[in-house]
């Protein structure tokens, strides 16, 4: 299964997902601040459609690759290593000379950052810019990515602020897709009620809010994704 998550920036997009695919407590500060690379308050941390995974080894690592064809031979970092490597990455999607949607930035993340029964299985989350981001050179690159992966993806996740959800009818995707009327394909996740205790010890809980969107602080979404299927 593919899964998308969007949403405004700072929302806490890739906060989620790195719960989902279960960093340890302990070292979620470090993994997110690296994965950041020093990007400014306002600006997404997020320039490129990302994939995270479990690395084979106690480094980070990344490579660019189309999702349809095999991952090639990744580029191996400490934690300083791949903030520099990403500040990279941002700056040649900023300049230009990265704008293609072709290919999705794959990292993986220390294995011993994990949780030991971490287990996404076969569903691959797909982290993508803040739709909102404060960085006008983001904006296009964002929008073109979205209009790429949307139509693969068979579910995607609007993450919003707990405030926001009364006021998410007035938010519009690329494209102008009417995701407010297809409850079965988008799922809306309040980013606040969330926490590593409810992702891994809660059953799924789900609420109807006056708009009927779902909105699930999730125990376990790979189950949730896989049994509404």
């Amino acid at each position: 299964y593919l899964v998308m998550i969007c949403g405004k920036s700072q929302i806490g997009k890739s906060t989620l997902i790195l719960k989902m695919i279960g960093i340890r407590d302990e070292n979620f500060n470090d993994v997110y601040n690296t994965l950041r690379a020093g990007s400014p308050q306002g600006n997404s941390s997020t320039v490129t459609a990302i994939i995270y995974a479990k690395s084979a080894t106690d480094k980070y690592a990344l490579a660019f690759a189309k999702l349809d064809e095999p991952t090639p031979e990744k580029k191996y970092y400490d934690a300083k290593e791949m903030v520099r490597a990403l500040q990279q990455v941002r700056q040649d999607v900023e300049s230009g000379q990265r704008t293609s949607t072709d290919e999705i930035l794959f990292i993986d993340i220390p294995q011993s950052f994990f949780m030991e029964e971490s287990e996404v299985g076969s569903i691959r989350i797909i982290d993508m810019p803040g739709v909102q981001s404060a960085n006008d050179r983001e904006r296009p690159h964002v929008e073109n990515l979205i209009n790429a992966y949307l139509p693969f993806s068979q579910v995607c996740i609007v993450a919003c602020n707990a405030a926001d959800i009364q006021s998410l009818g007035s938010m519009e995707l690329p494209g102008k897709v009417s995701w407010q009327n297809r409850p079965e394909r988008f799922i809306v996740v309040s980013t606040g009620s969330y926490s590593a205790e409810n992702i891994a010890d809660q059953q799924i809980t789900e609420m109807r809010c006056q708009a009927g969107y779902d909105i699930l602080p999730v125990k376990s979404f790979a189950q949730y994704i896989v049994q509404d299927q």
